[in-house]
């Protein structure tokens, strides 16, 4: 998806996530840089929501992009990425399978896609 992305985005030089070679460290490495230079005090307050899109309902997701008016081919991309997944819980002997419009919760989106 991010080479897809990649090809069609142009990414601000300030985008961190899903690029390849940077990450929060690099952020914030970024953010404690410029503190530094103002020689004043500065507080930085962080939220990092742990499987924010893994919990995303996806229909509102779709939504949301169709009311911003992202590219067909983008919205296409996206849709087909969360067509007809399913969510498998195996215990013992036991399988339980479902369709999924958001992974369940205490699971990763990388787990419940099989990626």
């Amino acid at each position: 998806m991010r080479g897809r992305l990649e090809k069609h985005v142009t990414l601000e030089p300030e985008q961190y996530g899903f690029v390849k070679g940077k990450g929060t460290t690099d952020a914030l490495l970024k953010i404690k840089g410029a503190a530094a230079s103002l020689k004043k005090c500065v507080m930085l307050i962080c939220v990092d929501i742990s499987g924010a899109f893994d919990n995303l309902w996806w229909p509102a997701l779709l939504q949301e992009l169709r009311k911003a008016e992202v590219p067909a081919n983008l919205f296409r991309l996206v849709k087909s990425y969360l067509k007809n997944r399913k969510t498998v819980i195996k215990e013992g002997n036991g399988r339980q399978e479902t369709n999924s419009t958001k992974a369940p919760r205490g699971q990763s989106l990388a787990r419940t896609s099989g990626m």
